[in-house]
């Protein structure tokens, strides 16, 4: 009896090398073409006894596999993003006056819009679960977009997919765990129309499926949508909140004003920040004035000072200089508080206009009171010869010498007007 199950193991083990496909998990029914296993006589061959290890047998080879469910979502998006920029700016950026007075900023806020983007695209997440009790082996997890053909059946959108790839966005499940894989495909624009009738088709495998191993297989689970009937448009109204306390909302492309009136309490800088941002995008851009206060001492003043009390423009100032005009700066004659602001606020690189607005001011303290001594009123009449010859349009021809003695008047009239 030993010798015949001793040979009947033999077979079994030859046959599980020749015919691996032909030994189930327990509960499997074997394909069509599978060649039929007898049970060996039990009266000859021990029967129960030999049944079971045989069964231990074919368990221990590894050929055993598992199954997959599957379920899938769909969420079409179809929108029209529009994009906005902001800008903020004030006018003047900086301001110099005297303790007491007080000066006015105007704030611009521009928005602009553009025409907006469209887009479309399909999302969701794909459940796998492991319902057998073996890891899977070379999970392969695919999303396609599909649409109806002329003759209504369903086509792959070409390119348009995304596969979850193996070990890092796909890695293997073990027994009785879930897997939820993310995927986003773009929809093409051919395909942008109200409530058309879209699909996800899905090619889910592993290598180790029951019933088919060594060969990709797995569940084909499918999620129905349609297109919107319409694009969402996002951000095309947008609202505009401001850090000096207003708000505003835009639809369209526009520009917004608004003043804000700085004092100037006691003597000392101090620069203003405000800031306004788009509540939507968290956007934002800012403006800042830089106010500088000075404490009233004598009768000599500033450019600035005389620049803010022109009675023009910004802020309420009285005007101090229309009184004392006309003056000549050589053959140039300032005969209006505008034509005197217009000279006071030209402080850019040309050294000759710098001379002529440091000049004023020092006149128009002079008058105000304020003592000159003799080098100063020698360099006032030096200045005043000079700018009988030349103005503004000369400076960039004087020789280094001229723009020297230029800068020297320069200096000299700004370091009196600021009481030096």
């Amino acid at each position: 009896m030993k010798k015949k199950i001793t040979l009947l193991l033999s077979l079994v083990l030859i046959a599980l090398m020749l015919f691996p496909a032909a030994v189930f998990a327990e509960g499997e029914e074997p394909p069509a073409d599978a060649p039929e296993v007898k049970d060996p006589p039990a009266d000859d061959l021990g029967g129960e006894t030999l049944q079971t290890e045989s069964m231990m047998i074919m368990a221990a080879g590894g050929a055993a596999g598992t199954t997959l469910t599957a379920e899938v979502t769909a969420d079409p998006t179809w929108e029209i993003v529009y994009a906005w920029e902001i800008d903020k700016s004030v006018d003047p950026e900086y301001m110099e006056m005297y303790v007491g007075d007080q000066g006015v900023a105007d704030y611009t806020i521009v928005l602009t819009k553009d025409a907006g983007t469209e887009s479309a695209y399909v999302e969701g997440y794909i459940d796998v679960t492991n319902g057998g009790d073996r890891t899977t082996e070379s999970l392969y997890v695919e999303a396609i977009l599909q649409a109806k053909d002329a003759g209504e059946k369903w086509q792959d959108v070409p390119g348009a997919n995304y596969v979850s790839k193996y070990e890092t966005d796909t890695p293997e499940l073990g027994p009785g765990e879930t897997g939820s894989y993310y995927y986003y495909i773009v929809i093409p624009s051919d395909y942008w129309v109200p409530l058309l009738e879209l699909r996800i088709d899905t090619i889910i495998t592993i290598l180790n499926h029951s019933g088919s191993l060594g060969t990709p297989k797995g569940p084909e689970e499918k999620a129905d949508f349609t297109m919107p009937a319409a694009p969402t448009k996002v951000n095309d109204t947008i609202h505009v909140t401001d850090t000096n306390g207003m708000s505003w909302t835009f639809s369209e492309s526009g520009t917004v004003t608004y003043q804000k009136t700085f004092l100037c309490r006691e003597a000392g800088g101090y620069e203003h920040v405000n800031v306004a941002t788009i509540d939507e995008t968290g956007q934002w851009d800012d403006a800042k004035v830089t106010v500088n206060c000075l404490q009233v001492t004598g009768n000599t003043f500033t450019i600035g000072f005389w620049k803010n009390h022109a009675g023009l423009g910004n802020g309420n100032q009285a005007d101090l200089i229309s009184q004392w005009l006309p003056i000549t700066l050589g053959n140039y004659v300032v005969d209006s508080a505008e034509k005197a602001v217009a000279i006071l606020s030209n402080m850019g690189s040309n050294g000759i206009d710098k001379l002529m607005a440091q000049m004023l001011a020092t006149k128009l303290n002079i008058l105000n009171g304020a003592p000159a001594t003799p080098k100063l009123t020698a360099a006032l009449a030096a200045a005043d010869a000079f700018l009988m010859t030349y103005d503004a349009d000369d400076w960039s021809s004087l020789s280094k010498a001229e723009q020297k003695a230029v800068l020297s008047w320069m200096t000299k009239f700004d370091d009196f007007n600021n009481g030096y």
